[in-house]
């Protein structure tokens, strides 16, 4: 019997449900999905709202970054670029000179320097010490090789010496001053061969260096502020091109000076030799 009440009470809810106009139920339908567009609608444009205000805050903090990168940048360029510009400066005056410049007999030959007529106390930069190097290898063949950096010069000149104790010949002798003005001698491997006055030709070039860095360091007190660049050499315990130009000066000087001495002693013991020979 319960069976069939349970049967019965399902039939009357089925013929309820057949008496229900299918427009109701379209209504109920279409308020259902109205709703559901309505909160679908509504979440929509909360989700919007929300993603536009992220946005616009990531727009803005987009347009921080941005700013902050552009300002780095634009004061990274500038501080590059005057880096750079000053790092040009310092090259051509200072930075750059620690980079030795030899300058041979063999590259004026070639044309692969080129002489100035720039004095040594006007030498402001390397292309100004490479011309007055040239300058000076030009005006004097006995002059063979000059090496010079900001810590160093060597000039190589050509003395005589006496091969054997008797064969006059010319050999190539190197007098390299360091920034503090010690002065060494050296010659090629063969010259445990040939006599030489090694002793009186450093003491020469000594004296004649320190004279040239007492000058230089006194011009160097009265000098106008247009030289920065030997300034700054000078202030790094380095020598500035013109330092080097009036080393160069000095050092050539002094070997030539010996040269003629020597030259001259050679040649009256030969003329004496010669003289005495003939009675």
């Amino acid at each position: 019997m319960k069976t069939i009440a349970k049967i019965a009470s399902l039939a009357s809810m089925l013929a309820l449900l057949a008496a229900v106009p299918a427009s109701a139920l379209s209504v109920s339908t279409s308020a259902t999905g109205n709703a559901q567009t309505a909160a679908s609608a509504a979440a929509y444009t909360a989700t919007n709202a929300a993603v536009g205000a992220d946005i616009g805050g990531s727009g803005s903090v987009g347009v921080g970054i941005n700013a902050g990168v552009s300002g780095t940048s634009s004061a990274g360029s500038s501080d590059t670029g005057s880096s750079g510009a000053s790092g040009s400066g310092n090259a051509s005056g200072s930075a750059d000179l620690s980079i030795p410049l030899v300058v041979t007999r063999a590259d004026l030959d070639s044309d692969a320097v080129q002489a100035s007529n720039v004095s040594a106390g006007n030498v402001q930069d390397k292309n100004d010490l490479s011309g007055y190097v040239a300058a000076q290898l030009k005006s004097d063949q006995d002059l063979s090789a000059v090496d010079s950096a900001s810590d160093h010069v060597a000039v190589t000149y050509k003395e005589p010496a006496k091969l054997f104790g008797f064969i006059d010949v010319m050999i190539d002798t190197t007098a390299t001053v360091d920034s503090s003005g010690n002065v060494s001698i050296s010659y090629p491997w063969w010259s445990f061969l040939a006599s030489k006055n090694s002793a009186d030709l450093q003491a020469k070039v000594q004296s004649s260096v320190q004279s040239s860095m007492q000058g230089s360091a006194n011009a160097s007190g009265n000098a106008s502020a247009s030289a920065d660049a030997n300034a700054s050499a000078q202030a790094a315990g380095q020598m500035s091109a013109a330092e080097q130009a009036e080393l160069i000066s000095s050092i050539r000087a002094a070997l030539a000076s010996e040269a003629n001495a020597s030259g001259s002693a050679s040649a009256n013991a030969n003329a004496n030799a010669s003289g005495n020979a003939s009675y």
